[in-house]
């Protein structure tokens, strides 16, 4: 699905699932934006889609998160505790 868009505010588990069914997991990036990357909404929605892009790209997770997660925030040893690129 090329295009594709969706902001992930606080999203129950299984409506997520239903957002990204069909989306290939190999060609999407997630921007995850968090001032603090502490609240506890965005670090559940942003596990939740590293669970769903780790289980759904066979390949290393550090590497699938590297390659597909980005993050804006002004916290840069927590995203890359996460596994976040700095770059």
């Amino acid at each position: 699905m090329a295009g594709f868009f969706f902001e992930f505010e606080a999203i129950p588990r299984p409506r997520c699932s239903a957002q990204v069914d069909g989306v290939d997991a190999s060609s999407t990036l997630v921007v995850v934006v968090s001032k603090s990357f502490t609240t506890a909404e965005t670090i559940m929605n942003a596990k939740t889609v590293k669970n769903w892009l780790t289980s759904s790209i066979k390949a290393n997770a550090t590497d699938v998160v590297r390659q597909h997660v980005a993050a804006v925030s002004t916290q840069m040893q927590l995203t890359a505790d996460f596994g976040i690129a700095p770059e």
